[in-house]
């Protein structure tokens, strides 16, 4: 269960994808190498970083509760498997790097659409990277699924981070407005069926300027803390320790 991130500065780009009312229902932003790329290895898999999706409201949930907003970074390998990275958001004022990212980021987006474009080259500092996304401490849970919209192909591996980081209000109301106010927090619960989830309390802290953090331990548990939770079952931790298959 071993989690080694390394993403380095990066290009980016931007695509609103719309739903069949016409209303943008997706951020999209394409990750470009500047000049290397940011990469991921999970289980001794290597991952590059391709894309980064926004959503106001959670599409995951832990312990019960949903979150105002969602980052989720997609990782594609050589034999065309994702991995998708998850990170819970909540406002607040507080200064954070991941406030300054989506400052950024979401001034030039609100413009862009404004002015009814949808695909553009997003203008950002030299140094700008999606690791300044990434919480301080890195507890995470794992499981296999889909993805979260239609055709919902499967064979995704899923790492929801259990630490959220926060955007300040201005920016979540401009979140609001570039997504035409729609929010996916209304999102069904689905069962867990037979999925399994795996939790990693391997807690390290490290400065931003740490290229390789490695978590290790995970163990399967009982009770499911994130969305797909059996409707049946409490929400919370078990203790239930078996190693990842």
């Amino acid at each position: 269960c071993n989690l080694n991130i390394n993403y380095d500065k990066s290009k980016c780009r931007c695509k609103l994808i719309k739903n069949p009312d016409a209303k943008v229902h997706i951020i999209q932003i394409p990750i470009l190498p500047n000049p290397e790329p940011s990469t991921l290895r999970y289980r001794n898999v290597l991952y590059t970083l391709d894309r980064m999706e926004i959503h106001k409201g959670s599409l995951h949930q832990i312990n019960g509760n949903y979150f105002d907003a969602e980052v989720i970074l997609y990782h594609t390998n050589g034999d065309a498997n994702t991995l998708a990275l998850s990170i819970m958001i909540n406002t607040d004022n507080n200064f954070s790097f991941s406030q300054d990212t989506f400052q950024e980021l979401f001034s030039q987006i609100k413009a862009k659409k404004d002015e009814g474009e949808t695909d553009f080259e997003l203008n950002v500092s030299d140094n700008w990277s999606p690791k300044k996304l990434l919480p301080i401490t890195h507890r995470f849970y794992a499981y296999k699924g889909t993805m979260p919209y239609p055709p919902c192909t499967g064979n995704v591996v899923w790492l929801v981070m259990e630490e959220s980081v926060n955007m300040n209000n201005a920016e979540f109301s401009i979140l609001g407005e570039i997504l035409d106010g729609q929010s996916n927090t209304e999102g069904t619960v689905h069962p867990l069926n037979s999925r399994s989830i795996y939790y990693n309390d391997e807690i390290t802290t490290g400065a931003s300027t740490d290229k390789n953090r490695v978590y290790i331990k995970c163990k399967r548990i009982s009770k499911v803390p994130i969305k797909y939770v059996d409707d049946e079952e409490p929400q919370g931790i078990g203790e239930e320790e078996t190693p990842m298959e």
